[in-house]
């Protein structure tokens, strides 16, 4: 689905237009580079990392069981070598799309959902917040 709406951003944006991808990161391959290297060489393109806490870490809550449409799936997040795993995971998964926002020129802001995200973009661009009038 990804790969689609990037294909049809491509036919959109052909010139001069800013383009930003809002994106966990999920779904991005060699396809979608394709699209975004396209993209960047007439547009301006700004990608923004999105991403919940637990992608990133475990909770330390020992047993836990997951379902879903697809079936069940029980974890024990007192293992080490899953919770090393599961880290190692999301950051390749980040060094992947911050390698590829390199290569490419393309700007990436990183974006956790437990924090005000106004409040991290300004954080990123090096703005602070205004003062406030009474």
């Amino acid at each position: 689905m990804l790969n689609a709406a990037l294909e049809k951003m491509s036919e959109l944006a052909r010139h001069d237009c800013l383009v930003v991808l809002i994106s966990d990161g999920l779904g991005l391959d060699e396809h979608s580079v394709r699209h975004l290297s396209g993209l960047t060489q007439h547009n301006d393109v700004l990608t923004v990392f999105v991403y919940d806490p637990m992608e990133k870490e475990l909770p330390k809550a020992g047993h836990l069981v997951f379902a879903g449409s697809q079936g069940q799936l029980e974890i024990n997040t007192s293992y080490g070598a899953l919770n090393r795993d599961y880290r190692t995971a999301f950051d390749d998964r980040l060094n992947w799309l911050d390698g590829m926002s390199r290569k490419y020129a393309v700007p990436m802001l990183t974006i956790s959902a437990a924090e005000d995200a106004l409040e991290q973009v300004r954080r990123q661009l090096g703005h602070h917040a205004p003062a406030r009038r009474r």
